[in-house]
């Protein structure tokens, strides 16, 4: 028991009480702390999106915004992958009546060890989610928190592999089950996922690998790629040996070998967290520039805790939900 409690003292999985009970509430004030540094690419093309939901449904209503947190079971159907149970945030927008709007979609996961829950105690997924809907008039994207692991140990690095066909789970099982089931879009422009640590690295690599599904990404401490230990590991573990397999799931080379239109993502990471990610993330962002891509790299003052990554995702959030087109920037300068 103390080790644990340490454990959640330097990692503030469990900030409260309520947390750790599993009562998640839904309401909050958001504090921001630490200096905050970002930085935009300045070669990109990229503008921030005006015709947003917000932009053409606001008539100034000022019923209730707050929205709904539900559980949510994604099947495997053409993976086999069984995950397990996750979360979806329904915007009050979404169950307003006469509503017809597919609203832009944000995915997120977990780390390792982990658990998609992780994302209401650990990061204040619903009271950052009620206070941006606040401030746009009850409307946010569409939040679907997946299992991307099976087990809090299955290192899984969101590939296909005996470990479990995790890829085709997220870039074909849950965007249809979410498309078949929640009034969502069906233009990838409207889709972004995100994760925190291996979750990160994650969506990195399938928007990269899969702009036909994701167009945008937010990595929160997540590595340069996936990886098991050394590069040839990583082959003969998670790829079966094939050296072409895992090529095409490297960020870096992808980066390199193709050609990007209207594709983006959000990099972040604590200051003190390990040279390993914080020398990724730089990289990552480096190349993504390179390659033109619309992206923002910001540095918190932390480690690899929760409470820097609960700071990223606010912070974050903004920029994201403008980005696949849900809100408007409201002078906010994470939206520039």
């Amino acid at each position: 028991l103390l080790g644990l409690i340490l454990l959640n003292g330097y990692y503030r999985d469990y900030p409260t009480l309520y947390s750790a009970l599993g009562i998640y509430q839904s309401s909050g004030t958001l504090n921001s702390s630490g200096q905050v540094i970002l930085q935009y690419n300045p070669t990109n093309n990229a503008t921030a999106s005006h015709q947003t939901v917000e932009s053409i449904i606001y008539s100034g209503s000022s019923s209730a915004t707050s929205g709904g947190l539900y559980k949510s079971d994604i099947p495997g159907k053409v993976s086999g992958f069984r995950a397990r149970s996750g979360w979806m945030y329904e915007p009050a927008i979404a169950v307003k009546d006469g509503n017809t709007l597919n609203l832009p979609v944000l995915v997120l996961l977990a780390g390792l060890p982990g658990n998609p829950t992780d994302w209401l105690h650990g990061v204040q997924l619903v009271s950052t989610m009620d206070q941006f809907a606040k401030e746009h008039h009850g409307i946010t994207p569409l939040v679907f928190v997946v299992d991307d692991i099976g087990s809090p140990i299955n290192d899984t690095e969101c590939v296909n592999s005996p470990r479990g066909n995790v890829e085709t789970y997220l870039t074909t099982d849950v965007p249809r089950y979410i498309q078949n089931h929640y009034p969502a879009s069906d233009n990838p422009a409207n889709w972004a996922i995100g994760g925190i640590s291996l979750g990160g690295t994650c969506s990195v690599m399938l928007a990269l690998s899969h702009p036909n599904v994701y167009h945008y990404f937010l990595d929160m401490g997540g590595d340069s790629g996936p990886s098991i230990g050394t590069q040839q590991q990583t082959i003969q573990k998670l790829f079966g040996g094939n050296e072409t397999a895992w090529a095409a799931d490297q960020p870096s080379l992808l980066l390199k070998s193709r050609t990007y239109k209207n594709v983006g993502g959000y990099f972040a990471n604590g200051r003190e967290d390990s040279p390993d990610v914080v020398t990724g993330t730089e990289q990552l962002y480096v190349e993504s520039k390179n390659a033109g891509l619309d992206t923002v790299y910001e540095t918190v003052d932390g480690q690899h805790t929760f409470d820097v990554f609960d700071e990223i995702f606010r912070n974050a959030l903004p920029w994201i939900s403008n980005r696949i087109a849900a809100t408007n920037c409201s002078g906010a300068t994470t939206c520039s």
